[in-house]
């Protein structure tokens, strides 16, 4: 797993909200620059790891679920679409936002032994039972169960 310890940053990509909101929320990315993990800020959907869209523009939301992206979104507003990795409401929290962030990367890294995560997608294995309960708004991706990449080769 390649982390801010050993110099790499994720990256996250905002889609949609306001001047201010983007501006606020890279600010506090690139305050928290020397936490691990840590995150940085990138303009492209394909590029990011993670990405933090607003809900409550549909454009966006169509954008980031056409992109097969909504299990590594962050979405904050009225509704999140099914499949969203996570959901809050607004006001937008800098820090439930990155809560949420290093829940994923913390998912990842107690999920697979050795492996990198890349863009565009987490690559999780997820179980016939977590399958049938993917996160729903106000349901966290971490709340869903998980199990071993390796398990699951060998129960086929």
């Amino acid at each position: 797993m390649t982390t801010a310890a050993n110099g790499t940053r994720f990256r996250v990509a905002l889609q949609g909200f306001s001047e201010f909101e983007r501006s606020a929320l890279a600010s506090y990315f690139r305050l928290a620059a020397d936490r691990c993990p840590s995150y940085e800020q990138t303009g492209a959907l394909d590029e990011a790891h993670f990405i933090v869209a607003d809900a409550d523009d549909a454009a966006v939301v169509q954008a980031v679920v056409a992109a097969d992206r909504a299990g590594d979104t962050v979405f904050i507003g009225a509704q999140a679409p099914e499949g969203a990795m996570a959901w809050m409401m607004r006001p937008i929290d800098p820090m439930h936002v990155l809560r949420e962030l290093d829940a994923r990367v913390a998912l990842h890294e107690r999920s697979s032994t050795g492996s990198t995560l890349t863009p565009p997608t987490v690559p999780l294995v997820v179980s016939r039972e977590a399958a049938n309960s993917a996160p729903s708004p106000g349901r966290r991706a971490s709340d869903v169960p998980m199990r071993r990449p390796e398990a699951a080769a060998t129960r086929r």
